[in-house]
């Protein structure tokens, strides 16, 4: 009976599953604000958030910045094509000028790297923002305010997946 015992807890080990030092993802991007290229002239909607090593980047279209009111029932909306969402780790931290150069440095180099599928969408709502005008003591509208939000997107390294079906990108202000 030892023996069967033996060979049981010997089989049981040797088909447990190993998981590969698999490393899961999350994006942790809500304390960072969003930042854009200011060398780049628009319509170019390259806008990003850095945390550390990390990086989280839409390229769409600008005109989704337009100072055009929307609200939560018809926010305005852009289905991802490819290559317009990422997630980037790299292997120091990262600054603006890395993303924004036209000729990327050397350094730091990406070590890994979550690309949006197509298909999910951004979903952008602008309001108005206003700002007190204390010598007429009257508010002004000074900008606009654009909550982006993520529906529905999978993220892929091409091996494992991360999804969001509703993830806060940030706010991104406009200044008029």
């Amino acid at each position: 009976m030892k023996k069967f015992i033996y060979i049981l807890g010997l089989a049981a080990l040797l088909s447990s599953c190993d998981d590969g030092d698999l490393v899961l993802e999350n994006l942790n991007f809500s304390s960072v604000n969003i930042a854009r290229c200011t060398n780049q002239a628009l319509p170019t909607g390259k806008l990003f958030k850095i945390n550390g090593s990390e990086l989280l980047l839409i390229n769409i279209p600008y005109t989704l910045f337009n100072n055009t009111t929307s609200t939560a029932a018809s926010p305005k909306i852009h289905t991802l094509s490819t290559n317009q969402a990422f997630y980037r780790k790299y292997n120091a931290a990262v600054n603006n000028n890395v993303i924004c150069s036209d000729i990327p440095p050397a350094t730091p180099t990406v070590q890994n790297e979550w690309i949006a599928a197509p298909g999910g969408t951004i979903e952008v709502i602008t309001t108005e923002k206003y700002t007190l005008n204390t010598t007429t003591n009257t508010n002004e509208l000074t900008g606009y305010s654009h909550v982006i939000r993520f529906k529905n997107v999978q993220f892929s390294n091409g091996t494992n997946a991360m999804v969001y079906d509703n993830y806060l990108f940030g706010e991104y202000i406009t200044n008029i």
